[in-house]
Order: structure tokens, then C-alpha cells, then sequence
């Protein structure tokens, strides 16, 4: 990797350079807008067959379950947000679009669509909503995206490259730091793991699809359009935009960015290794930053310079309505969303009142899980697992995210096994994550029990889809295991599909170096 901390940078973001610069949208004009009324009525519907977009949902929910923490098994908060869809998705001159809601577990606050009509909402978008009206407008634009068919023709490679990039970038950071100091750490660093866990830190930042201008205004346009014409109060997308424009800046101001948390996630990863106690800290402090931080600060800025800010979103959407004619002032009562604060007082007259108190448990229990990952970032395991033991429990008794909370609170604790114990439910979600199935064959790994670990995998493979996420660990076992003919086919159908990412993990995992992988896991916020 070279012998400077500048080599070292540049190493790795010419690395992870060739895979991002290609997913990178350039500013496009503006989308064209009516002369007069509004852009929704100019639109006239059409022959095309949007049932057939539905064939691809299996594709694009296996790339949700096999990146971060998945998606929230919670039937009555997603029937909530599919009942909205649907009477948004009513006014569009079209029929037989399939789009459907779920709920990514992140705290993150990008909303995404896919083109099989998958409308992925993070939780932490919907915290920042507190009416009915709010959310329909955020799901309107989301709907545009399906309905005006803006994935391209290699949008699913390109949102593959969004999500492995991370896992390259995570890879080069952590040969950097072997290649500098001590080929000793060969076993000590455990590669496709780190890269795993790198993809988890920074894929919540990159894992959305990167829409031109014109894209981006024409569903915040008819996402307007349509919750106006739903009967909506159309001013809630104005207060929205200015909350998420609150939320992106609070975020950046108090939370870790990526490149922090992957330098922490680094530095505890070989912290007690006899390679870095013989490193001056100071030195080593300055080789994690050097190299972490200043990658990850060129990968958000491929990322960030075309993004538009709510404000000059919020403009646009002013200025489009004050010149349609169509827009009126009149007050409309807005209905507040089960979990908000006004609705946990009157919940909205669409959901039941138990409907409407599963609701609310689900997001307090995430709130319990996120305090018990805050208390195990403050070392303290016994409250984090205490937290995390009460967020476990009904309606999200099988979430990845307190169950995850659990297992490192009790690894941090010395009872791995009572930990992988703790897992073992989220195996039962109708919405399996990637990441339990990742930390059950941890064990049978370091024991060098590659049969157990297989198997895993393969269940793995059965319950959330063929993941990019698994070809470099499957790969490794068919080596491990003695079946070099079909690691090798499996190694060139991974270069083949994924040649700018993940095609060198693929090619690493095919050298079936051992594996020493360590406890401490990375959680992903």
C-alpha cells in the first residue's frame, strides 16, 4: 500500500475511485414543467405493463436483507404506510402500479424506490414525521420515481455499487494498515468480515439511488400533485422538507459521520493486538485518520455534490405552485400519524386503536434499543443488554437491531454463546437480516468448522435472496472445504457481475487464507 500515510490515501481512493465515479449522476436541467395547471393532469396514462415491474421485487428485497441491519417485520406499521400509498397512488392516471412500502431498520433519513415499485422507508425518516399529510407527500415522491419509471436500465448494478463500494473501501483501509506495519497481523485482521462490517458503517450514507436533477424534481412535482389532489394539505410538504433539512444538519453536528465510526470500528478491531501495542499511539491515532478518515471524506464528497438542499427543493416547489393557479389556501385538518405525539393522544380515524398501539411499540422499542447501543458505546454492557433484553419484546421480539444490541453486550460480557442464543429469534422474522446470520458463523468459523459455517450460509442464501454481500464468504468455504472447481466458477461469475467492487473480495476469498475473526462486531446506527 505504500509508506506514507498520503500513499496509503490515495491507494485506497483510487481504489474505491473506480468503483464510485461511475455511480456518480451529473446535474441534469430541470424537468419540464406546464405552461399552465398542474404537471399531474398534463400527464396522459399509458400502454406499459407496470404489473411486469413486480417480477424484480425478490432481486431488490434480497438487496435490503443483505445490506445493514434489513428490513422491520411489523405487519401493522406497514399496512399503515401501504393504506397512505394507496390512496396517493389513486390520483395518478395509471393503474396496476405495484408499488409497496417497507421499512428499512436504520435510523438513517433517505427514503428509496425501486424498480420493482418497492418504496423503502427508514425508520428514522418516519421519527421526523408528525402528520398524516407529511408522510403522503414523502410517499408520493418516492411513488414518481416507480411511476415515471426513472430506474434505467443498470439501475440495480448501480445501487449494487452503491452498497459494495463501502466494502472495498473498508478492505483497502484495513491492508493499508498491514501493509505499514507488521505482516504478523495476516490472521489477526479478518478481511471479508471487516469489509462486511465496513459495508454495514457506510452503506446507510451511499445506498440510494442517485437521481438527476430533473428525476428529483419531477417527483417532488407530482409528489405535490398527488397529495394535493388526495386531499391533503399540501403545505405539510413544505414542513417536511424544512424538518429533514433540520434532522440532515443535527446529524451531521452530533452524530458520527461514517468515516469516524469506521475508524473507531478499525481502531477496536486491533487494538489489543501485539501489532498495534508496539505502535506509539499517537502514530497509530494518526494512521487511522489519515488513511479513514480522508477516504471517507473523498467518497461523501462524490456523493454530496450534486445533492440539493431542502431549501432550494422547497423553492422550487413555491414557485411551482404559486404558478399552477390550481394550489388553494384553504385549512385542512391534518392528521397526525399513530407514533407522533398528537397521535398517540388521537390516533388518525384510519387505524384501529390497537393497530395504533403496536405501532407505537415498535418505535419505542427501537428507542429502547437505541439507548442500549448508546450505553454499550459508554462500555456500560449490563444496561445495554438490560435495554436491549426490554426492546426485544413483542411487537419486535425477532428485530435484528435489539437482538444484535444483546449479542454484544453479552460478547462484551464473556458469554458469547448466551449471546449467539440471543440471535437465534430474529432467525424467525418474516424479514430476515443478513447481519444475524453473519454473527452466527462467527463461531464455527474461528472453531474451523467450515460444514456448520456452510450450512449457516446456505440458510442464509434461502432466506433473503443470493446477496452480493455472500459471494466472497461462500467462495472462502468451497476453498475451505476442497471444492476449488466451483469456488473458481463462482469466483468469475462474482467478477463477472460485480467486477469494479466486489470481484476483489471474490478473488481474496479464493486464496483461502485463514480466518481469525474477532468479537467485537461494529453496530450499525
Amino acid at each position: 500500500m505504500g509508506e506514507t500515510l498520503t500513499t496509503g490515501y490515495e491507494t485506497v481512493k483510487d481504489k474505491a475511485g473506480k468503483a464510485l465515479t461511475a455511480v456518480v449522476d451529473t446535474v441534469s436541467p430541470s424537468v419540464e414543467l406546464p405552461k399552465e395547471g398542474t404537471l399531474l393532469a398534463s400527464l396522459k396514462p399509458t400502454d406499459f405493463d407496470y404489473a411486469s415491474l413486480e417480477a424484480k421485487r425478490p432481486r431488490d428485497l434480497a438487496m435490503e436483507r443483505g445490506t445493514a441491519r434489513g428490513l422491520i417485520d411489523a405487519p401493522a406499521l406497514t399496512d399503515y404506510l401501504n393504506a397512505v400509498l394507496g390512496r396517493v397512488a389513486e390520483q395518478a392516471p395509471v393503474f396496476g402500479v405495484p408499488a409497496r412500502v417497507y421499512v428499512r431498520d436504520s435510523f438513517e433519513i433517505n427514503a428509496s424506490a425501486m424498480p420493482s415499485g418497492a418504496v423503502v422507508m427508514p425508520l428514522g425518516i418516519l421519527r421526523v414525521i408528525d402528520t398524516e399529510d407529511e408522510l403522503a407527500f414523502l410517499l408520493g415522491h418516492e411513488f414518481a420515481h416507480v411511476y415515471r419509471r426513472h430506474h434505467g436500465s443498470e439501475w440495480y448494478v448501480t445501487t449494487q455499487k452503491y452498497s459494495l463500494a463501502a466494502m472495498e473501501l473498508g478492505f483497502d483501509v484495513a491492508q493499508s494498515f498491514r501493509h505499514r506495519f507488521a505482516t504478523k497481523a495476516e490472521n489477526q485482521l479478518d478481511d471479508l468480515m471487516l469489509a462486511n462490517e465496513a459495508s454495514l458503517l457506510l452503506s446507510e450514507t451511499i445506498l440510494s439511488p442517485a437521481w438527476t436533477r430533473s428525476q428529483e424534481d419531477e417527483a417532488d412535482v407530482i409528489g405535490l400533485d398527488l397529495m394535493h389532489t388526495a386531499g391533503y394539505d399540501y403545505r405539510a410538504a413544505f414542513t417536511v422538507l424544512a424538518k429533514l433539512g433540520e434532522a440532515e444538519k443535527q446529524l451531521v453536528a452530533e452524530q458520527k459521520q461514517p468515516g469516524q465510526r469506521v475508524l473507531d470500528y478499525l481502531e477496536n478491531r486491533v487494538d489489543d493486538t501485539r501489532v498495534s501495542r508496539q505502535i506509539d499511539p499517537a502514530k497509530w491515532q494518526q494512521l487511522v485518520g489519515g488513511v479513514a478518515k480522508q477516504a471517507w471524506a473523498w467518497v461523501n464528497r462524490q456523493f454530496t455534490r450534486n445533492h440539493r438542499t431542502h431549501e432550494d427543493r422547497a423553492t422550487f416547489l413555491t414557485d411551482y405552485a404559486d404558478g399552477t393557479g390550481q394550489y388553494v389556501t384553504a385549512v385542512k385538518r391534518r392528521q397526525p400519524v399513530p407514533w407522533s405525539a398528537q397521535g398517540r393522544k388521537a390516533p388518525p380515524r384510519t387505524v384501529t386503536s390497537a393497530d395504533a398501539a403496536t405501532i407505537r411499540a415498535v418505535f419505542d422499542n427501537y428507542e429502547l434499543a437505541q439507548r442500549a447501543e448508546e450505553a454499550l458505546d459508554k462500555r456500560n454492557a449490563k444496561t445495554a443488554l438490560d435495554l436491549a433484553r426490554k426492546a426485544s419484546r413483542s411487537p419486535t421480539a425477532h428485530a435484528a437491531y435489539p437482538r444484535v444490541i444483546s449479542f454484544d453486550a453479552l460478547v462484551a460480557l464473556r458469554k458469547e454463546e448466551a449471546g449467539r442464543q440471543e440471535l437465534r429469534p430474529a432467525l424467525d422474522s418474516n424479514e430476515p437480516a443478513l447481519i444475524i446470520y453473519q454473527k452466527l458463523w462467527l463461531a464455527p468459523m474461528t472453531k474451523r468448522d467450515w460444514g456448520e459455517a456452510s450450512r449457516l450460509v446456505e440458510q442464509a442464501r434461502e432466506a433473503i435472496g443470493d446477496s452480493p454481500n455472500l459471494l466472497p464468504v461462500r467462495i472462502y468455504l468451497l476453498v475451505k472445504q476442497d471444492n476449488k472447481p466451483e469456488a473458481l466458477a463462482l469466483a468469475a461469475q462474482c467478477r463477472l457481475e460485480y467486477p469494479d467492487v466486489v470481484g476483489p473480495l471474490c478473488d481474496q476469498a479464493l486464496e483461502g487464507r485463514d480466518w481469525q475473526p474477532r468479537e467485537r462486531v461494529a453496530r450499525r446506527s
